[in-house]
C-alpha cells in the first residue's frame, strides 16, 4: 500500500521487477528516481540497477546533481546503454579495492568545471569514463582553477638538496602548479603542501627517473 502511494506520487510505473526489488531493498526507489532524473528511459537499464544491491548503493552514494549532469551529457552524445556502462564501470585503487569515492569525486569535478575543460578531455571522458588518467587530468585543472600560482623561492642552502643519484634526478618544484602535477602523477596529496613550502615550514623534493615522477620527500 505504501509502495503504491509512493509510485503514484512520483509518477513511476508499478511493475513486477520494481516490486520485487523494493521488497529486498526499498532504497532502489531512490536509484530509480535518480536514473529517471538523469534522462534514462530504457526500462531494462533501470532493472539492471535496481536488481543489484551493489549498483543501488553506488547510484545512491553518488552526488545527485553531478550524476545527473554527466548522464545527460553522455546520453545526448552516446545514448543510454554506453552511458550506463560508463556509469557502472568499476575503478580500482592500487590495492585492487574498488574506489567509489574517486569516481564520485570525478563526477563532481566534471560538472563543476565543465566549462573550463578542453574539448579533448570532455570527449575522452564521454567515451572512456572516469579512468585514472581522466580523473588526474580533472584534478589538475580543478586545482589550478581553485588556487593561485605560487612561485617558490629557495636559498642556496635549499638548493643543495638537488642532486643526481643512481639514475634519479632529485629536484625542488618550481611552483605550486608543478607540485600539483607531482601529486597528480603520484596519486598523493602533496599539492596541499604549497602554503607550507612557501612559508618554509618544509621543503618538498621530488625524484624523477626516465622523465617520470617516481616519489617525493618532505624535508
Amino acid at each position: 500500500k505504501v509502495l503504491n502511494r509512493f509510485l503514484r506520487k512520483a509518477h513511476i510505473k508499478n511493475y513486477r521487477v520494481l516490486r520485487k526489488s523494493f521488497s529486498v531493498n526499498p532504497l532502489c526507489l531512490i536509484s530509480y528516481m535518480r536514473l529517471h532524473d538523469a534522462g534514462f528511459k530504457d526500462i531494462n537499464l533501470f532493472n539492471r540497477v535496481i536488481e543489484s544491491e551493489e549498483d543501488i548503493e553506488f547510484i545512491n552514494f553518488a552526488d545527485r546533481e553531478s550524476l545527473v549532469f554527466f548522464c545527460k551529457k553522455c546520453i545526448k552524445n552516446r545514448g543510454e546503454i554506453p552511458t550506463m556502462n560508463i556509469l557502472l564501470k568499476k575503478y580500482y585503487d592500487e590495492d585492487g579495492v574498488e574506489d567509489w569515492s574517486e569516481k564520485n569525486d570525478a563526477f563532481g569535478m566534471f560538472s563543476k568545471y565543465y566549462q573550463y575543460l578542453p574539448d579533448e578531455l570532455k570527449k575522452d571522458i564521454i567515451e572512456d569514463g572516469f579512468t585514472r588518467f581522466n580523473h588526474d587530468a580533472l584534478s589538475n585543472i580543478s586545482y589550478k582553477i581553485r588556487n593561485k600560482k605560487i612561485v617558490f623561492k629557495y636559498t642556496q642552502n635549499d638548493l643543495k638538496l638537488e642532486d643526481d643519484i643512481d639514475g634519479f634526478s632529485f629536484r625542488l618544484p618550481k611552483d605550486s602548479y608543478q607540485l600539483c602535477e607531482i601529486g597528480t602523477s603520484l596519486h598523493n596529496c602533496v599539492a596541499s603542501y604549497a602554503d607550507s613550502v612557501e612559508k618554509k615550514d618544509c621543503l618538498i623534493v621530488y625524484a624523477k627517473k626516465d622523465d617520470k615522477y617516481k616519489f617525493c620527500i618532505e624535508v
